[in-house]
């Protein structure tokens, strides 16, 4: 009778323990899931358009910093043509920033001889407050693309571009930053160089990578700032 309580007792105890082992292991798991779900989403759910007002119905969302992300060229259409460094060469939008290229068109850089056959990717994002980003894109084949930054509205003006990077030959990365205004939609476009030529004209893949650079916690989102004072409507919302 002894033997068959102390038995039971140990049986129960081995289940308990068991069970316990079981629930932790799956805790475990459901924790590792998670992550790898939230660091897939970082870093692959940001999706591009071939336009400014596709890539605005899907904008890059999530923590800084954010990529590589892997995209393309090939197969898209041209839409915006920025004219060449030696014609007006300067951006213009109201947001500050700095690019690259001739003495001319600094800060804020130009195109080497316009984009007017090569297609273009576009993607769109908006920060939660305002704050300094550094862009790059790093072709990964040996396309010679540019790198444009656009606020509000993608066009072929220099009023509506912020700054250009288009410096490098042929396989070398762009890189540009900007002062972000908090709650204003900006648009990356990553085109090829060429005025000349039958289009289309230079195209390829690359990556692009978004980094803060004044330590604010500055993060993507898809919040709008309505009243355009630089805050995003979700933190003024207590407020209201």
């Amino acid at each position: 009778m002894f033997r068959r309580l102390f038995q039971s007792v140990a049986t129960a105890a081995l289940r308990r323990k068991f069970t316990s082992l079981f629930l932790l292991h799956m805790l475990v798991i459901g924790a590792i899931m998670l992550w790898a779900q939230e660091q897939t989403t970082l870093q692959s759910a940001p999706t591009a358009g071939d336009t400014c007002v596709d890539a605005s119905a899907s904008p890059l969302v999530g923590t800084l910093p954010m990529g590589p992300i892997a995209d393309t060229t090939v197969g898209q259409t041209d839409n915006y043509d920025l004219p060449a460094d030696t014609t007006n060469p300067a951006c213009a939008a109201p947001t500050n920033g700095t690019g690259a290229g001739p003495a001319g068109s600094l800060p804020r850089g130009s195109i080497y001889t316009g984009t007017g056959t090569a297609p273009d990717r576009a993607f769109s994002f908006t920060t939660n407050q305002s704050c300094t980003l550094q862009i790059t894109m790093d072709p990964t084949g040996a396309e010679d693309l540019a790198l444009m930054v656009y606020q509000s509205v993608c066009s072929s003006l220099l009023n509506d571009c912020v700054v250009v990077d288009d410096t490098g030959v042929g396989g070398a990365a762009e890189q540009v930053s900007i002062d972000a205004i908090g709650g204003t939609e900006y648009f990356i476009v990553v085109d090829g160089y060429s005025t000349g030529g039958t289009p289309p004209g230079p195209s390829g893949p690359f990556t692009l990578a978004i980094a803060e650079t004044t330590a604010t916690g500055c993060q993507l989102t898809d919040d709008p700032d309505t009243d355009g004072d630089g805050v995003s409507d979700i933190l003024e919302c207590p407020f209201r």
